[in-house]
Formats: C-alpha cells, structure tokens, sequence
C-alpha cells in the first residue's frame, strides 16, 4: 500500500519518515513501508537519545565519588574527619577502592562489575554516614543515578529472566 504522508502519529513519526523515505524509495518514487521499517528506524534514534541521556547520567554519577577520592589524598579537612571517625588506617585502601569502581564503571565493557562496586561502595558510604549520625543524601542521590545509569546503559543488565 503505498503512502504519501505520516497522519496523526506526532513528531517522533515525522523524523521517523523524513529518515525512511530517503532509504525506502520503492518504483516510480513511490514509498512502500510496514511498520517493521518504522519501528526499526524508530529504535535507531531512540538508541542514540538514550546512549546520550546514559552517559551524561554516568557521568553524574562517577563525579562524587571521583571527588572523594582526590579530597582523600589532597583535603586536609576531609582527611581529619575521616581519620575523626576511625577511618584513618583504611584511607588509602577505601580511596583506592573508590577509584577502581569509577573507572570501571566509566568504561563500557566493564559497566555491569562498575555498576555493582560502586553499589557496594555507596551503600557502605551510606552505612558509615548512619551509624554517625551524619546525612546521607548525596551517596542516596549517586546510587540511585548509578542504577539509572546501568538501566539506561545496560537494559538486559536489570532483566529477571529465569
């Protein structure tokens, strides 16, 4: 059947046309389509807005902890209060750790083992910032991206499949 025109399906379907019709000219310029093709071409921009919206959350999200781990080495004032709360000796091995889990969780091909450590770190960060009677929020806020992030990134990573 062929079609002039995309009617009644918004804006997404106008790109979406605009991109097919260059790509499906059938005989005599006619356009010939199934929704296969819509779709298809559809999940191509949606996969490159989502790609984006995925690593500008990642990237969010690696910040604080990225922080935390130079201020470790460099800031004197969160040394002291690490140091205040019996954390002193573990420094070096916590900051160290920080940094593992950012780096894998910046790079693509170790996202998902990224995505797990810097849960672990965060929800020990969260722990440690309990049981002192300190506020949480922002180790709340960078593990709730880092799940966002993960989703964006990893759909198949949050599946249940038996």
């Amino acid at each position: 059947m062929p079609l002039n025109k995309p009617r009644g399906h918004g804006i997404t379907l106008c790109r979406v046309w605009k991109l097919i019709v260059k790509q499906e000219r059938g005989k005599r310029g006619r356009i010939y389509l199934n929704s296969f093709n819509i779709v298809k071409t559809e999940l191509k921009i949606m996969s490159k807005q989502r790609k984006i919206i995925g690593w500008v959350i990642t990237i969010v999200a690696a910040i604080m902890p990225a922080w935390g781990v130079i201020g470790k080495f460099t800031n004197a004032d969160m040394i002291n209060h690490m140091t205040s709360l019996g954390y002193g000796d573990w420094l070096t091995p916590i900051a160290l750790g920080e940094l593992l889990a950012v780096v894998l969780f910046l790079m693509p091909k170790t996202g998902r083992i990224g995505t797990i450590l810097m849960t672990a770190l965060m929800g020990g960060a969260i722990a440690a910032h309990m049981g002192h009677g300190e506020s949480f929020t922002m180790q709340s806020i960078v593990l709730i991206l880092t799940w966002v992030a993960a989703y964006i990134r990893y759909p198949e990573f949050l599946r249940l499949e038996s």
